[in-house]
């Protein structure tokens, strides 16, 4: 029975841990909060020169916080966190959107007009040739009426 490691060999292993090491904290400084570098104003979007990692996990991270806008003012040196951020609207106030009303067999697509922004799933008024409808906004921007927005159903 062998009891001592070799150079060789206690050489690899410390090579292997050291990567080992590495690799770990490089994932863990993905996962590292921010904190504010500057003060960010409201309506500022947010870039990497506006904020820092943090000491601690606290606040989002720097992919999670770049490129969306600050919902209110923000002072340096704060951890930036979700309710910081504008919600990310896919329907826009006055903006032109497709309007789908669509059954069992069928499906309407007609041109309308926005009269309130919304969030994913969030509800939505529109204007469609003059009339006001009300429906869902969905992913790709599109208000969606009637039995299109329901979830379906197993057959009993």
């Amino acid at each position: 029975m062998q009891v001592g490691i070799t150079a060789a060999a206690d050489f690899r292993i410390v090579m292997l841990m050291a990567a080992s090491v590495l690799l770990m904290s490089s994932a863990h400084a993905e996962m590292l909060g921010t904190i504010t570098a500057v003060p960010i104003a409201a309506g500022t979007t947010v870039t990497p020169a506006h904020i820092t990692a943090s000491p601690s996990n606290r606040g989002l991270s720097a992919a999670e916080a770049i490129g969306r806008k600050v919902a209110r003012a923000v002072p340096a040196g704060r951890p930036l966190f979700a309710y910081d951020l504008a919600p990310d609207h896919v329907v826009r106030r006055g903006s032109p959107v497709p309007v789908v009303v669509a059954g069992p067999h069928f499906e309407i697509v007609t041109p309308g007009r926005a009269l309130t922004s919304a969030v994913v799933g969030g509800m939505v008024r529109a204007s469609v040739n003059g009339r006001t409808v009300e429906g869902i906004a969905d992913a790709a921007g599109r208000v969606i009426i009637g039995a299109a927005r329901q979830t379906p159903q197993a057959s009993r």
